[in-house]
């Protein structure tokens, strides 16, 4: 067990935050001695909510020759009212026995909130056919809420024995689920006593029974960054998951801290418009990439001291090229640009600069997270070998620039290019 909390008193508060669990190993070999693996365990009180939040949970070591009895929960709710948000839990690549892997689980009779968590299932098991679901309920609580949440249950079995699914519902009552985002590499899940095979047959049986009213769900590839990496940025999805914005005010926040718009599924909130450009400390407008953000700069749209602050990653398909104040309509005293989160790249793969400052004076790249706190959180990269390329490139005389506390990193080896130009 990673974490265990076992607390029955009523009026107690209790909260499992922050936490990252991982490279839990259990060494028995024996394959009728069957184990079982808790990521986080609680078995809470009935009527005082314990808040479980921005946990990451990942990679469990399970010998090849152990039991396929053997039971694998990530975060697992025995008992207790409940709210579990903004984790993310990642299981199973390096598990080839066909154990029960369940991502998050309860056996709560009581209120048991799910919302905005993102569940990664993967791997191929090549024995046994017990199951694995990204979400199970095995118990039926006086009231289960699943909401903005990114279920995926990417296991395999080898021969092709279906025994994997996104979801496990024991009861079809008190249940309110909506706004999900279901894939499953084998079946849909398995709903109070029915398999459903297919996301389809499961919409066609809620437009029968309202009570699920799961109308908003999707079963859209949430392209999370970095499928099966060991550090939480890599489950941020690359596409925006329209959230219900009922839980901006039960969940404002995302893992990150960074305060819910849309809202969008998952752990992580999504922003369609990630680079902020800020006049004179005041907001100004959000652009999809870097070179938006300095195409207006240019343009004269924006003057004076500007900041620009990163909320999500960017994929630059043109060199964000600025040009010096002065030059044309861009009027600006100093440019700060800086991550607003943690883990921000901006990326791209151009035969060209990635970033080019021409002749643009006083312009700062901070990677600290709000250019005053934690260092290194912000990536440049164009990553082509082509000839010419180059990640930041100074050009007419660009002088008083800064770039501190960054990640800058590319792969052009000749002269006509390189990491920096």
């Amino acid at each position: 067990v990673g974490i265990s909390i076992i607390s029955k008193a009523d009026g107690t508060t209790q909260k499992i935050s922050n936490n990252t669990v991982y490279n839990l190993e259990n060494t028995t070999t024996s394959t009728t001695v069957k184990f079982e693996t808790y990521g986080i365990y609680l078995d809470g009180p009935t009527s005082s909510n314990t808040i479980i939040s921005r946990n990451f949970v990942h990679t469990f070591i399970v010998p090849t020759g152990s039991s396929a009895g053997t039971y694998l929960h990530g975060i697992s709710l025995y008992d207790g009212d409940v709210t579990l948000t903004n984790n993310i839990v990642y299981l199973g690549n390096n598990i080839s026995i066909g154990c029960s892997i369940w991502g998050l689980w309860t056996n709560s009779n009581d209120s048991v909130k799910i919302y905005h968590n993102t569940v990664y299932l993967s791997g191929t098991a090549t024995g046994g056919t017990n199951h694995s679901y990204a979400f199970r309920s095995l118990n039926c609580p006086s009231y289960l809420d699943i909401r903005n949440n990114i279920l995926w249950d990417g296991r395999k079995n080898d021969p092709n024995t279906t025994s994997h699914y996104a979801l496990y519902l024991t009861c079809e009552s008190n249940i309110r689920i909506n706004y999900n985002d279901y894939q499953y590499a084998q079946e849909f899940g398995q709903v109070g006593g029915t398999t459903y095979t297919s996301f389809t047959t499961w919409r066609n049986h809620f437009n029968v029974a309202p009570l699920y009213n799961d109308s908003n769900s999707l079963n859209i590839n949430p392209s999370l960054v970095n499928l099966g990496g060991t550090l939480p940025i890599d489950y941020q999805s690359s596409v925006q998951l329209q959230g219900d914005t009922l839980l901006l005010t039960e969940s404002p926040t995302d893992f990150d801290e960074i305060t819910r718009v849309t809202p969008t599924m998952g752990a992580w909130e999504f922003f369609a418009n990630p680079v902020e450009v800020w006049e004179n400390g005041i907001y100004k407008n959000a652009y999809t990439t870097l070179k938006g953000a300095f195409d207006v700069v240019n343009a004269g749209t924006y003057k004076g001291k500007l900041t620009i602050i990163f909320r999500g990653n960017t994929t630059e398909t043109a060199t964000a090229t600025l040009n010096a104040s002065g030059t044309g309509s861009a009027d600006y005293s100093h440019i700060l640009i800086y991550p607003g989160r943690t883990g921000i790249k901006v990326t791209g793969k151009l035969a060209a600069p990635l970033v080019e400052l021409d002749g643009a004076d006083k312009v700062t790249f901070d990677g600290r997270v709000n250019g005053n706190s934690t260092p290194y959180e912000f990536t440049l990269k164009n990553d082509t070998t082509l000839s010419g390329s180059s990640t930041i490139k100074f050009k007419n005389s660009a002088v008083k620039d800064s770039i501190r506390y960054c990640n800058i990193k590319g792969a052009c080896p000749d002269a006509n290019g390189g990491i920096i130009h």
